[in-house]
């Protein structure tokens, strides 16, 4: 009687899988890390060459560690890239990333003076909700008696925005919004009057 053969052939085909790790901002530029995973059949592949491309340009070789993983990091400006890992066996795998300004809602504007005797430096914050600064928005500061032209602002890279006011009443009020988030009002006064 012949031995029965097992029913169940071993896979020990090659798998190549490709993830993406969140993007991380830098300044104006994102670094990705892109990890390729290589299995012969359910067993991480080590020391296998994986050459990586970025939309088709080659971006260099790393080897698989004994997790049969292999990371790359790319630093990479606005738009739409195609990262893509290959085998020397030809098994090739690909991602897609689609990179854009996060525009963030600013959940507080803080409206600050220094000054006195109408002349004084407004500075406008625009933070997110755990108190970082966001760069490049739109602020308005509005004189609420409507006694000057509002003055559209930007902030700069720390989300701060400032403007000098000169006025000759008694006193003014003024607040500041970004996104259709407002500021507190503030209330500042005027010269002393002449004795």
């Amino acid at each position: 009687m012949q031995p029965q053969q097992g029913k169940h052939r071993q896979d020990t085909r090659e798998h190549l899988s490709l993830e993406a790790s969140p993007p991380n901002r830098i300044g104006d530029q994102w670094s990705v890390t892109v990890v390729a995973t290589v299995r012969k059949g359910k067993f991480p592949f080590t020391n296998e060459e994986v050459s990586f491309y970025l939309s088709g340009a080659p971006q260099g070789s790393e080897f698989t560690d004994s997790f049969g993983v292999a990371p790359k990091t790319f630093l990479l400006g606005k738009g739409v890239y195609e990262i893509a890992a290959r085998l020397k066996s030809g098994l090739a795998s690909k991602i897609h990333l689609a990179l854009k300004e996060d525009i963030k809602k600013p959940a507080k504007v803080v409206l600050d003076a220094v000054g006195m005797n109408g002349k004084y430096e407004l500075t406008v914050y625009v933070l997110t909700e755990d108190g970082k600064g966001i760069p490049k928005i739109s602020v308005r500061v509005v004189e609420e008696c409507g006694l000057e032209a509002s003055k559209n602002l930007e902030t700069n890279e720390f989300g701060v925005a400032s403007h000098g006011v000169h006025f000759r009443d008694s006193r003014r009020v003024y607040f500041a919004e970004a996104a259709g988030q407002k500021s507190e009002s503030i209330v500042l006064l005027g010269p002393l009057p002449k004795r």
